[in-house]
């Protein structure tokens, strides 16, 4: 059983995590913005929503697929000298980057395929 936030915890948690200025920004942001908000019942997808609403300049992805690629991005460049915002295409990426985020893009589709 995966416990998750309530409404209250997630906007506690962001105002724990941000200058009161950026919590009650994005949680303005988030108010508007319910598909990103849905994703927020989970604990560890509320804090990769903060990191990446902090690396963003302190302004939300315009789709969850942006979201996803700079938090996944980001991470696993920690150690390169790669910019996640300029980066195309896998093939910039080193090779267990590469298995890894072909996996994550494969295990998407299919799962998608089967809803549809």
């Amino acid at each position: 059983e995966v416990l998750g936030f309530e409404k209250k915890e997630i906007f506690s948690c962001i105002r724990n995590e941000l200058i009161e200025e950026n919590a009650e920004q994005l949680i303005k942001e988030l108010k508007i913005r319910k598909d990103v908000l849905s994703l927020c019942y989970i604990p560890f997808v509320c804090s990769m929503l903060v990191k990446v609403y902090q690396l963003s300049g302190f302004t939300l992805p315009n789709t969850l697929t942006k979201f996803y690629k700079k938090y996944a991005v980001k991470r696993s460049m920690k150690k390169q000298e790669l910019d996640p915002d300029t980066v195309e295409s896998l093939e910039e990426l080193q090779e267990d980057q590469k298995r890894a985020f072909d996996e994550l893009c494969c295990c998407a589709y299919e799962k998608l395929k089967t809803q549809n």
